[in-house]
């Protein structure tokens, strides 16, 4: 890894566009001793591309706009464009793919880009945001996760996501914060600055079927500070560490791969964390998720099989005209 690693950040559709946004406040000032941050905002549609955002950063997919929410509407299409957008706007030491699980677009888009950065080898952490306001979006994160777990599978590469919803217990600004904060660490541990943390290590906590006994599924990245406290089911796979000299770096559980990082002296001021702090890859997080909102699923299947179908006002005597018009 180089002295200044970067890291690319796809950002797709509208969701992870706004998102991503906020690091254009770091793109002519990057952060001290941490990777720069270079966001790309891809989209089937030019409405939720600000004329603020770098043109050079933007990848619009001609002849299409937006998938109104439907998945199959454009993923062809998509698809054809995935090696020119990755030649235009080359990967970099790590590669974040931001988008809503929900969309039409984004949720297309963004699995697209990480099987091809897989098939690749290429180390990649997606960031899939979920929504329950409405069934098609329900079934859109439903089928979001499924894709993935199909890459995970095609590949036979490990799919490592950060995952949040937005719902009305955690409001939209608060998950974008958490997003914020993710890629911020993320930042850190792939500074290139870290003693005893190299490429290689990092490589094998993403990929981690090359060092532990688990297999290659969808799975999920948390942080904790300390030691790790985890909610049956969830096994850790595996940790990196970011610690201090002289600090213990122990994680409190058994795990098959941990891999640490000792912060410089002069950095640990700047952190926006406190150390030792642990990214732990997770198991069953995204099993219990599927199994929640399929039961939201259920439920509005059995509330439209009870719904009494409303009658039309017509009635036998009415004769619409061939417009439809009632006279």
């Amino acid at each position: 890894m180089t002295d200044k690693a970067k890291i690319t950040l796809y950002a797709a559709g509208g969701c992870g566009i706004n998102i991503a946004s906020y690091f254009e406040q770091y793109r002519d000032k990057p952060m001290v001793d941490r990777a720069t941050v270079q966001p790309v905002y891809i989209d089937t549609s030019r409405s939720n591309i600000s004329r603020q955002l770098p043109e050079d950063s933007v990848y619009a997919i001609e002849g299409l706009d937006g998938s109104g929410k439907v998945r199959a509407e454009n993923h062809v299409r998509i698809g054809e464009c995935v090696l020119d957008i990755l030649q235009k706007h080359r990967p970099g030491d790590l590669n974040i793919v931001l988008s809503s699980a929900s969309g039409g677009s984004g949720s297309v888009i963004a699995p697209s880009l990480v099987s091809e950065l897989l098939n690749r080898d290429l180390p990649t952490v997606v960031i899939i945001i979920g929504s329950t306001d409405s069934r098609i979006e329900v079934e859109n994160t439903i089928r979001t996760f499924k894709s993935y777990e199909g890459i995970a599978q095609l590949r036979r590469t490990p799919v490592v996501a950060f995952y949040h919803e937005n719902s009305e217990a955690t409001a939209r600004r608060v998950v974008d914060a958490d997003v914020h904060r993710a890629i911020v660490v993320m930042t850190s541990l792939f500074s290139g600055n870290n003693r005893e943390l190299d490429s290689s290590d990092l490589r094998n906590w993403l990929k981690y079927t090359k060092v532990t006994s688990y297999e290659a599924h969808l799975t999920n990245i948390d942080f904790f500070i300390g030691k790790i406290n985890l909610v049956k089911p969830n096994t850790a796979i595996s940790v990196a560490t970011l610690g201090e000299d002289g600090v213990d770096t122990s994680t409190g559980i058994t795990v098959e791969y941990q891999c640490v990082g000792y912060v410089p002296q002069t950095t640990i001021d700047k952190l926006d964390f406190k150390l030792p702090m642990h990214a732990v890859v997770l198991s069953s997080v995204f099993n219990e998720v599927h199994k929640r909102l399929d039961k939201t699923l259920q439920h509005l299947d059995e509330a439209k099989q009870a719904r009494i179908n409303r009658s039309t006002i017509l009635s036998d005597k009415d004769r619409p005209t061939n417009t439809g018009l009632v006279l």
